[in-house]
């Protein structure tokens, strides 16, 4: 997996994965840690507010417990499913968990709508790659550290761009980043 800040700032961690890459350019800005194996590479000038974490067992653990949650929340069932969004798009919750799946790309805002109780998780089938001032944006109570964007195919690329700003958490084990804006969650 190779991860390409340029022009981001994030207000979490970032993890690499075994044989991964991190390259944080200027002005870019992690406020949080970056975790990476052995075998990962973190590399640029950009500014590392946290840590290089260089834990193999800790890592390994992270690891695993980052395909788990991949895998078990792929395997949740929907509540509400769409396909590709090309157009901007608002999901009210439920109230509690909101499996929300996506049979294609993400290329428009997303706003997850609801209460402090509201969960989202959203598993997406294709990429994201986010224009202009698109946001994945939260309303109403739902918080950051209640959104989980699961990228569960292989071989693409998480795009954002200089007026984007993504809240949650974006787990993708088998994708790569290529990232601009603003992330307000982690990126793994």
């Amino acid at each position: 997996t190779s991860i390409n800040n340029s022009l981001v700032t994030i207000n979490g961690n970032e993890g690499v994965s075994q044989g991964g890459s991190l390259t944080n350019m200027v002005p870019s800005t992690i406020e949080g840690n970056a975790y990476e194996y052995a075998t990962g590479q973190y590399s640029g000038p950009g500014t590392l507010q946290g840590s290089l974490v260089v834990n193999p067992a800790l890592l390994a653990q992270n690891d695993a417990d980052a395909l788990n949650a991949a895998s078990t929340a792929k395997g949740l069932t929907a509540t509400q499913t769409f396909g590709s969004i090309s157009s901007n798009v608002t999901i009210v919750g439920n109230g509690g968990l909101n499996v929300i799946d996506v049979n294609g790309n993400i290329t428009a805002s997303l706003t997850l709508s609801g209460t402090a109780s509201d969960v989202f998780i959203v598993n997406v089938t294709g990429t994201l790659t986010l224009g202009g001032s698109s946001t994945l944006g939260l309303g109403g109570g739902v918080t950051a550290n209640h959104v989980l964007y699961n990228f569960t195919g292989s071989g693409g690329t998480i795009s954002t761009h200089v007026g984007n700003v993504v809240y949650g958490t974006m787990l993708a084990p088998g994708e790569s980043f290529n990232l601009d804006g603003k992330f307000n969650g982690e990126v793994i």
